[in-house]
């Protein structure tokens, strides 16, 4: 009986390579025939490698615009979603050419090296859709643009576990890019379990008994003064576990501080300055700002002209107070400095 199942799947394993091997023929006769066309007719027909296509698909699968990825291969972005679609059911056997085409009275012989190599592909394959089937199994999704890189390490661990069995543990690692550290680390902490699970619910407990309202400075207070089970954890747990379990606190706006401040009155001002601070003579242009001093004990505000021909001060008033009196104080004293004809330009922030 081991015989004939040994036998059954020898023939089975013949049939896939004599399939595998017969597509590879039609391929050639495919280029062949598609160049003898260019050269009957005179048509320049573009025609896509199998590597062309699965980069593209893969690159599509991503989640990158199909434009993008159709004008770098040169074909539409039908093609492209076509590829990427084939790609996702098939694998990279969807994308090899399967045109009707003549086939040869008898099949090409394959040595003994193209059929070694046409196991190992079928291995690949195999295992390449393995690890797609068992990807989506663990993110419970069925998104186009999975790809095992997308996973984490834990994850990755859960894929190869359901998967060694058929394989092998060194060619799921090497497919899913994980360490071998890696993984017996992460399996160890699978087995091991969630250690904060009790935390966990307490934490949100306190947080729900808060109203929605307490932080994790309040609820780690609250955990180590309980009297009946308190618990001594680090602040920076309470926050994580917070964060994790999307546990916000809700905060009461401030009301905001009372201000006699009721914004500009009136229209601004041209700025006729526009930054240029250059002046060709004597009160043509000046600038003012004010500026508060500390003291020894109050504040104080001096509120000064500056004319930019030389920087010579023109007038200046200092105050215990900002207010209308100090400004027109310095106007007045700068304008007393005129003379007849004098018209100069006043800039302030």
């Amino acid at each position: 009986m081991p015989n004939q199942i040994l036998q059954v799947d020898e023939n089975m394993l013949e049939t896939k390579l004599d399939r595998l091997v017969s597509e590879k023929v039609e391929q050639l006769l495919n280029a062949m025939l598609d160049a003898e066309a260019d050269e009957i007719t005179g048509a320049c027909r573009r025609s896509y490698t199998l590597e062309c296509k699965t980069n593209a698909a893969r690159r599509a699968l991503e989640g990158e615009p199909l434009a993008r990825v159709a004008r770098d291969a040169g074909c539409t972005p039908t093609s492209v979603y076509q590829w990427m679609r084939r790609y996702r059911s098939e694998g990279i056997l969807g994308l090899m050419d399967r045109r009707n085409a003549p086939m040869p009275a008898e099949p090409m012989p394959a040595a003994g090296d193209d059929v070694e190599e046409l196991r190992r592909q079928v291995e690949v394959l195999r295992l390449e859709n393995a690890v797609m089937r068992e990807t989506i199994d663990v993110l419970k999704a069925d998104d186009p643009r999975l790809d095992p890189s997308m996973l984490t390490n834990r994850e990755r661990t859960r894929v190869v576990d359901a998967i060694r069995g058929e394989f092998g543990l060194a060619a799921c690692l090497k497919a899913v890019g994980l360490k071998r550290s890696t993984y017996y680390y992460e399996r160890g902490a699978i087995a091991a379990g969630d250690r904060y699970a009790v935390l966990r619910a307490r934490v949100a407990g306190l947080f729900e008994q808060g109203g929605r309202a307490w932080g994790y400075r309040t609820i780690h207070r609250m955990l180590r003064l309980d009297e009946s089970d308190p618990i001594v954890v680090s602040e920076k747990v309470v926050r994580r576990i917070m964060r994790e379990g999307a546990m916000r606190p809700v905060y009461l706006k401030r009301p905001k501080r009372w201000s006699s401040y009721a914004g500009e009155i009136g229209e601004a001002p041209a700025n006729l300055v526009e930054r240029d601070f250059h002046a060709d003579a004597p009160n043509m242009l000046w600038v003012t700002d004010v500026t508060q001093f500390t003291m020894d004990g109050y504040k104080c505000w001096l509120s000064p002209v500056v004319d930019c021909f030389d920087g010579m001060v023109v007038s200046w008033t200092l105050s215990r107070s900002p207010n209308a009196d100090m400004a027109n104080r310095m106007l007045l004293d700068a304008v007393a400095t005129l003379r007849d004809g004098e018209h100069p330009i006043i800039h302030s922030d």
